[in-house]
This record gives C-alpha cells, structure tokens and sequence, in this order.
C-alpha cells in the first residue's frame, strides 16, 4: 500500500491536479427542469420491486460473462479533475476473485438497476443516494447495484459508503474501509482515499475513520467534495445510514441529485415506505423512486414497476 501511494504522490507532483480539463458536470438548468415531475404526487413515485432468483432463471437466460473487467485499469482516466484510483499504477495487481454472493444479487437485481438506470440517465443526475429505510440492506445488494449501474451506462462508477463504522461492503469489494469519507472531509486528498475494487470500471471511497469534527464543519465541506467526485465519475452512489422516521435522515440527502429508498417488502406491504415518501417529498427532497428488496435472497418476491 505504501508503495501505492508514493507513486500516486509522484504523479500528483509531476502534474496539475486540472491537467486535462475537466469532465463536463450535469447541467443544473436540465435538473430545475425536471423539478415539476417530482413533485406530482406519490403515485408517479416509481417502486421497483427486485425479483426473486428463482423467476429469474424461469424468465431471463443466465449470464456467463465475466463480470471483472478485461485488462488492466488505465494508467490515466480520461480527463479527471482529481487523480482518481485509476491513477494508481496497478498493472501488475491480480484480479480478485467475485464472491459468489454478489454474482447471486447481480441476477436478481439486474432488472431494478437497469430501470433506475433509465431515470438517472434521462435526468442527466451524477449522483444519486441509496437510503435505506428501516432495515440494513444486504450488503452484496449495494455492490450489486454497483455493478449493475455501472454496466448500464454509467462507464466510471464510485460508489461512497457513508456509514461510518461499515466494513462488510469495502471487504466484499476487495477494497478497506479506511481512510474514507470522514478523512477527506477532514483534510486528506481524495486521491488518497478512493480505492480499486474487484471491477476494474467501479471504484470504491470508504466511510474512514471514527473522527471528532464538529457537525457543522462536515457539513460545510460535504458539497464540495462531492462537486469534485461528480467531475470525475459519470456517476456516484452514496450509501447512507439507514433511516428510521420520524426523526431525519442523513444530511447527505440534501447534498446528492436524487433519492433512491431501499424498503423491505414487508415495509412496503404496510405501507411505511410510500409514508416515507410523503415525507421526503414535503421537505422538497428529489426522491427518483423505491428498491423494494428482499430482506434475503429466498423471501424474494417478483415484480418490476417502472
């Protein structure tokens, strides 16, 4: 890992951090554009249901394809704002090995994430939040969607983990949790934090370390981070803390394009989560829509609302 760095030190001396230009940001004229067809009312809230492995196999052939990406990562991703974890010089690092447990939510997942997929494009949003509600999802679910998203269109994918104290995502992704979010935030550079994962295309910042900074000053500094994560990725996905209503969700929604919730069907049969989209949507909150997911692969029932 040193040996990592001190290259990617190197680089980051040896050229300006603008070198190249910059990727173009989502336009915020097209974003208050599509801002009347959020606030329509409850029922042209999508709700993507994810189906069950089992209907599946019955409705779709199974895919062999690799899901690693051929080749090595590029020594210099096309025009970044900030050396990013393509940057590292990784010619020589093997190839992880896919838990087979993400392959399994891959073939579950794959029709919700190429919906959503849809939306995000067509709004032209960069970044989206994953919000769970009330339960904490599978942790091989939001590596799934990853992957997913970032095979729909989305060629460069960061997905950022801001649970602080989560590891179980960054270890699926062959990647750690520290330094994170919570470091960049206090200082350190981004190109520092993010991280290679078992998908060459998809990168990976962590939560970070347990740090005393005021509220106040994280959330000063959040917007700014996430501006420059927005000019080097054609899509960030953020996972936050899970939410249990009434009392407010994470900051991070008011920071982010769009709002995904990650409901459970039970949730969703008694109605909590078209109640929680009330609420997101009475703070004025963009929410794109629901993932009613199962709380494991076998409880997985079948539908796909667009």
């Amino acid at each position: 890992m040193s040996r990592i760095l001190d290259a990617l030190k190197r680089r980051v001396a040896e050229k300006p951090l603008d070198e190249g230009g910059e990727v173009q940001a989502s336009s915020p004229a097209a974003a208050v554009a599509a801002e009347d067809d959020w606030w329509a009312g409850e029922k042209d809230v999508p709700f993507i249901e994810v189906p069950s492995q089992e209907v599946q196999n019955a409705s779709a052939p199974r895919g062999t394809d690799n899901p690693v990406g051929s080749g090595s990562v590029p020594d210099e991703c096309g025009k970044p704002s900030i050396p990013p974890a393509c940057r590292f010089e990784a010619a020589g690092r093997p190839q992880a090995e896919i838990p087979p447990v993400i392959d399994s939510w891959i073939g579950i997942c794959r029709e919700a994430a190429s919906t959503l997929a849809r939306q995000l494009q067509d709004a032209r949003f960069r970044s989206v939040v994953l919000l769970p509600l009330r339960f904490p999802p599978e942790e091989a679910t939001i590596a799934a969607l990853g992957r997913l998203l970032q095979e729909s269109g989305f060629a460069r994918l960061l997905l950022m983990d801001a649970r602080i104290s989560h590891e179980a995502l960054a270890e699926l992704l062959g990647a750690v949790s520290r330094p994170g979010v919570s470091d960049v935030v206090a200082g350190l550079p981004l190109a520092s934090a993010i991280q290679e994962t078992v998908w060459s295309a998809v990168h990976f910042l962590g939560p970070g370390h347990r740090l005393a900074l005021a509220a106040e000053t994280t959330l000063q500094r959040l917007p700014a981070m996430l501006h420059d994560l927005r000019q080097s990725y054609d899509l960030v996905v953020v996972v936050a803390e899970t939410w249990f209503p009434p009392h407010l969700p994470t900051p991070l929604v008011h920071e982010t394009e769009a709002i995904v919730l990650l409901v459970d069907a039970a949730s969703d049969a008694s109605g909590v989560g078209t109640e929680a989209v009330r609420t997101l949507q009475a703070h004025r909150l963009p929410v794109l829509g629901s993932l009613i997911l199962p709380t494991n692969q076998a409880a997985a029932r079948c539908r796909a609302d667009s």
